[in-house]
């Protein structure tokens, strides 16, 4: 297995995404139906299709991962990516609460199999974003003081994603502020 994700790994170097597209194709016809592998390779081929901006093949492929995932007997480490990839193709479809519940179920995951680690900060950073699209700006700083205070603990206070994350906690906060005294200024 390690050969396969080191030819992998070389293919995404090389930038031809359409090899990588040929041979993850290639990979999910060689497993089993309802295997984790196959729910793996369908989750990475449906990244590349989100990037790609083809919404609907990337749904299409990240259904069918989440449905093997679904039948598992144990929870799988690699179900967190397919609920991200989930979650941003309903955010991108407008479908705000159905990718907060998405990134909130990768949450739970992520913590779950490897703790507060970076990848939670950035999945409560991705609520924050969310819970800001629906309008719930306490929800929206609640998260967002969260991940800051994760990533000051994993990285230095001045590395640059946490120095953007604490500028997008002041702008939450800013706005808050400004709504509540709009609000307050036309009673």
């Amino acid at each position: 297995m390690d050969e396969f994700y080191d030819n992998l790994d070389k293919l995404y170097e090389s930038g031809d995404i359409e090899a990588v597209e040929a041979f993850l194709s290639g990979a999910i016809a060689e497993t089993g139906e309802y295997t984790p592998e196959r729910a793996g390779l369908l989750s990475s081929l449906a990244s590349i299709h989100l990037h790609l901006g083809q919404l609907g093949v990337a749904d299409r492929l990240v259904s069918e991962a989440l449905e093997i995932y679904n039948t598992m007997a144990e929870l799988s480490v690699h179900q967190t990516a397919a609920l991200t990839i989930e979650a941003v193709l309903m955010c991108r479809k407008g479908n705000y609460q159905g990718s907060l519940n998405s990134f909130r179920q990768a949450l739970a995951l992520t913590k779950r199999f490897f703790g507060e680690n970076i990848d939670f900060a950035i999945c409560r950073r991705n609520i924050s974003e969310v819970c800001e699209l629906l309008g719930d700006i306490p929800s929206a700083i609640e998260e967002m003081s969260g991940a800051v205070r994760i990533m000051e603990k994993l990285l230095d206070p001045g590395h640059a994603s946490v120095k953007t994350a604490r500028a997008e906690l002041e702008q939450l906060m800013e706005r808050l502020c400004y709504e509540r005294t709009t609000s307050i200024a036309y009673k």
